[in-house]
């Protein structure tokens, strides 16, 4: 039997970052709900976050 997985929008948001010069912005994700878990990630697992031109992918360890 194959399971479908649906796609997720969501906004990108920020988190203001400080240092002892200055002040900036930085782009945040979060990501929560039954649908990770549907996914088979749980709480306290590891993953890798793979990083490639507009593309991000979660991997469990």
């Amino acid at each position: 039997m194959s399971t479908f997985f649906k796609s997720r929008t969501i906004k990108i948001s920020s988190i203001l970052c400080k240092s002892i010069w200055k002040k900036s912005l930085k782009p945040k994700i979060t990501l929560s709900g039954d649908w990770i878990k549907q996914a088979g990630f749980e709480i306290g697992e590891s993953v890798i976050i793979s990083v490639s031109k507009n593309q991000l992918i979660i991997t469990k360890i």
